[in-house]
């Protein structure tokens, strides 16, 4: 049972981040959309759009902390994208590695991974299903001979 968890775990990680980084991403064009629609120019800066209170250092004031929490989730998400990778080479079936690729990497839905792959929805999700429980069962057998040795 654990073992389904953190296999199921591993593989769902690079799409939760991926939204994490789309939020900050939404965020961040909030933030702008409130300096008018463009980017932020520097009022006192030569040539920088004279009258203008609004400059680059507010915007950045206020942006800073979302730049680094989405450099971090980019590279949480990275990370989480090399070990679905490593998960992956155990795959027996290369549809079911394509499939898995296309869904849990590259984000796609499964719908769209099948019509990619030429499979009907039902089936590219069977072959999927069927090829992640092979991986929690090697996963759980690895475990159980390291447990052993």
């Amino acid at each position: 049972m654990r073992a389904a968890r953190d296999i199921c775990r591993i593989i769902e990680a690079p799409g939760k981040y991926r939204a994490v980084i789309r939020d900050i991403d939404q965020e961040i064009e909030q933030v702008r959309a409130g300096f008018c629609a463009g980017s932020p120019s520097l009022s006192f800066a030569p040539g920088g759009g004279g009258g203008s209170k609004r400059d680059l250092s507010t915007y950045y004031a206020r942006v800073e902390d979302l730049i680094k929490c989405r450099k971090a989730a980019v590279d949480r998400r990275e990370m989480a994208v090399q070990a679905v990778l490593v998960i992956l080479e155990g795959c027996e079936n290369k549809d079911a590695k394509k499939l898995l690729l296309l869904v849990y990497v590259q984000g796609m839905t499964r719908r769209q991974a099948a019509e990619m792959c030429n499979k009907s929805y039902d089936c590219a999700y069977k072959i999927m299903q069927r090829e992640i429980s092979r991986l929690i069962k090697k996963y759980q057998e690895g475990t159980e001979k390291r447990a052993i040795a």
